[in-house]
């Protein structure tokens, strides 16, 4: 198949799936069919199969018969006039279907393909999973049915089931296994080399690089925290550490663990008398009095130092920290040796390693919050002087990890400039100055006010003066500009402020000039070097201009064209639908500058599908009526359907009543059923009337015909439901699991 530039699909399923056969409106309907007039059929029997990756949501298929449709309306009375107008003669319905079917097989949607580090897995004409090189070139003569690349490309794993095996396995990079049998049911944890494996009902765990099992497959539930596996059989939990090695057996109802750095295992447990009982690796630590709490969330800093429902505590001394006083602690930081604690009043503490105060008072409020940067602690100290206004007076310094004053405490505010390594700093005679970490002035103290807005300071001479110089981090002038406006950002490719005159929203560039000054509700980067905005309280009429504030063009039939009517990005492409003034409909894309007309009854565009497969199309803002274009504005297909998926080389369909699967050379599969329902790689939902099943692309069955449900469970699991309620878990082989 010949291979063309793809899109991923990201499709949410936003409407019922799964209607009863016998309601809402047929097919034939839809396509402007007669009644009892087939719909396309293959010309030879299927003999492909699939695979891909499994889409990540389960659906339980229970049956809802909606409300009959509404009656007629009755027709006009005798003193209504009606109109006579001319009905054009429907289209036969051979070759309505000769025409639909001959559109689809025309589609050629190209071959699948995942990216895999360097290299991309691809399906061939059977369907199955190929590891090849970016040139095509085979990494492996290892086929796979089912490929989930789980982990991120610095482990290059994934998880599959190669062609004819049973089980599953996890594969380096070059397709080869880890582990020397196949798991019944396997799980990648998510973070390090860990995997969850199953045997039955219970759960074991295995290392990946080491390509051996740590954890038995003999619990319950296995859960990794703070360093230390939890595992429970029943109702009983217990420890184990990272090894698999046993800390703690299963013997306890209840249990939680400590973070902390050290290395060691903390493990909190109820005494008989409801206090808390803290075990290190397993061997009675402390027992402090302190209330056991089931939901209670601790950390051990350096080994000493407890923080656990909200108290602060010195195990070595067995002491509540905060000059000794049993307090309430609302929320803490550590930063390397220094801690600070806020209390229940609001007050902040700071102390050192050895758990004393290192200011002698508590400092600071909930106004004021330890600021770390470049590994430094910007700190206040409360005087006992109070400005006007009666709030308490700060002298602010900056302290490093060694606990030691890089800067002492003798400003009246500090503030680090991001990304710089230098801090916005105020002298008791309330001017603003730049200075370094050693105390070095970068801006002299002759400032009201400074304010950093990106690559730039703002500097304000007068106190709420709107004349600013405009300075960069040495203090070089840029430029001076007298600013009428507030709330400045920079959260696109210029400036953003709003008009002091008369609220309106502006657009400044980098050298705050504006570029435009209309006002606006709503805006975004037209490309690399555009910005596009609607006018102020008309949502119908928009603009875009580059950074000089000049009109954007787009180029339509060699014609530069700015009368926009309407602008909208397609999320997660770099395409936008572009509407101008003649309502004429486009769609653009600003890397290449190219425009291609669409159909102007398109008013919805978004979503794109599965590599070269093209955008979701809708006759309506809604996202009614759906149909594909591909990245041209061609029509793949017509927007007649009620929603439109992709999957690996397939199309799915969803007309009122039922779903519709068509290979990618437009012949319809497993048209036996009464519906069917695509769920992940060659396997499919299927139902003949009231029973459903799961049959594969070759249409064989899997799981027999004879349950009230079906859903997808976990990766490549499946869960049945019968009509008297029971729940079964079958694997992709048929068999019964759980």
């Amino acid at each position: 198949m010949k291979q063309i530039n793809t899109f991923v699909i990201v499709l949410l399923f936003t409407m019922p799936f799964f209607l009863n056969a016998q309601s809402g409106k047929p097919i034939y309907e839809i396509l402007g069919l007669q009644e009892g007039c087939p719909l396309p059929v293959p010309s030879k029997p299927r003999g492909k199969s699939d695979a891909g990756k499994a889409p990540e949501y389960a659906v339980e298929m229970e049956i809802d018969v909606p409300p009959p449709p509404p009656p007629p309306p009755p027709p006009p009375s005798n003193n209504q006039q009606t109109e006579i107008v001319d009905i054009p003669e429907p289209p036969s319905e051979t070759s309505m279907l000769k025409d639909l079917k001959s559109f689809l097989k025309s589609k050629k949607y190209g071959q699948p393909e995942m990216k895999f580090g360097e290299n991309k897995f691809v399906l061939d004409e059977d369907m199955n999973w190929n590891l090849v090189s970016q040139k095509g070139k085979k990494i492996s003569k290892t086929k796979f049915e089912l490929v989930k690349i789980s982990f991120d490309e610095t482990n290059l794993s994934f998880t599959g089931k190669e062609l004819g095996k049973a089980g599953f396995n996890v594969y380096n990079k070059n397709a080869e296994p880890f582990f020397k049998e196949n798991f019944q049911r396997i799980r990648p944890y998510g973070r390090g080399n860990y995997v969850f494996f199953y045997s039955g009902k219970k759960i074991g765990v295995a290392h990946l690089k080491k390509g051996k099992i740590l954890i038995p497959a003999k619990y319950d539930q296995v859960q990794h925290q703070n360093n230390c596996w939890i595992v429970q059989i029943g109702k009983l939990k217990g420890i184990l550490d990272e090894k698999g090695k046993v800390i703690l057996a299963p013997k306890y109802e209840e249990l939680s663990t400590a973070y902390s750095e050290d290395g060691n295992n903390y493990c909190f447990i109820p005494a008989r008398n409801g206090e808390l009982d803290i075990l290190k690796n397993g061997k009675t630590f402390h027992k402090l009095g302190i209330k056991y709490n089931q939901y209670g969330y601790g950390k051990i800093f350096h080994g000493r130092y407890l923080y656990y429902n909200h108290q602060f505590i010195d195990l070595k001394k067995k002491q509540f920290l905060a000059c000794g006083d049993r307090i309430k602690v609302e929320n803490h930081q550590s930063f390397h040796t220094l801690f600070s604690v806020t209390d229940k009043k609001g007050q902040n503490w700071f102390f050192n390693e050895k758990g004393e105060v290192i200011t002698g008072a508590p400092v600071g409020n909930k106004a004021s919050r330890l600021q770390i940067d470049n590994h430094l602690a910007a700190i206040g100290i409360k005087t006992d002087k109070k400005n006007p206004l009666g709030y308490p007076v700060y002298k602010v310094g900056l302290l490093d990890k060694q606990l030691e004053w890089r800067i002492e405490p003798k400003y009246t505010n500090l503030s680090a400039v991001k990304k710089s390594g230098l801090y916005l700093a105020r002298n008791k005679e309330h001017q603003y100055g730049v200075i370094d970490t050693n105390e070095q002035v970068i801006i002299p103290f002759e400032y009201a006010h400074i304010n950093n807005v990106g690559k730039v300071l703002l500097a304000f001479r007068v106190p709420k003066s709107s004349r600013a110089e405009v300075l960069d981090f040495s203090g070089k002038k840029l430029f001076e500009a007298e600013l009428n406006y507030k709330h400045i950002s920079t959260n696109s490719i210029a400036y953003e402020a709003r008009r002091l005159s008369d609220g309106k929203r502006v657009m400044l560039n980098e050298r705050f000039e504006v570029i435009y000054d209309q006002g606006f509700n709503n805006k975004g980067k037209f490309g690399k070097d555009a910005i596009w905005v609607d006018k102020f309280g008309n949502t119908t009429t928009y603009n875009a201009f580059d950074l000089d504030g000049n009109p954007y063009p787009v180029m339509v039939d060699g014609q530069a064209r700015t009368d926009y009517k309407k602008i909208k990005h397609i999320y997660r492409t770099p395409f936008f639908l572009i509407q101008l003034s003649d309502d004429k409909k486009y769609l653009y894309n600003p890397n290449t500058k190219s425009t291609s007309p669409i159909k102007p009854d398109i008013n919805y565009l978004g979503d794109a599908l599965y590599k070269s497969h093209g955008l979701i199309a809708a006759n309506k803002e809604y996202r009614e009526d759906m149909g594909i274009i591909d990245s041209l504005g061609k029509e793949i297909l017509p927007p007649v359907f009620k929603n439109v998926s992709q999957h690996e080389n397939m199309i799915s369909v969803q007309s009122e009543d039922r779903n519709y699967i068509f290979a990618s050379d437009g012949e319809q599969l497993l048209e036996q059923y009464d519906n069917t329902y695509y769920l992940f790689g060659k396997y499919f939902w299927v139902k003949k009337k009231d029973k459903v099943g799961l049959v594969n692309i070759k249409g064989e069955i899997i799981i027999p015909l004879e349950y009230k449900s079906l859903s997808k469970s976990g990766n490549w699991d499946i869960q049945v439901t019968d009509f008297s309620g029971k729940k079964t878990i079958y694997n992709v082989d048929g068999e019964k699991i759980k």
